[in-house]
């Protein structure tokens, strides 16, 4: 897990957070982390201090879902 953490770190530091949400996927399937192990993972991230502008995007990341998914989708037209 605490290489895991790094790599989101130095990906988060090299990367704008578009990049970001696109490249952390790759470090996810490279590891083979479960669901439950990455939900392990972002709550450790958030409790460092050296990662404390990952676990705000991640917390701002988080709420913004929830946002898409509590607002109902506009018909295209």
């Amino acid at each position: 897990m605490e290489v895991i953490r790094h790599a989101y770190s130095g990906l988060f530091q090299l990367v704008s957070g578009m990049l970001f949400d696109k490249y952390v996927d790759f470090i996810d399937i490279y590891a083979q982390i479960t669901e439950q192990e990455q939900e392990r993972l972002y709550h450790n991230i958030i409790q460092h201090e050296e990662t404390a502008m990952l676990a705000q995007y991640i917390r701002n990341k988080g709420m913004q879902q929830g946002v898409s998914k509590a607002s109902p989708s506009k018909p295209c037209l």
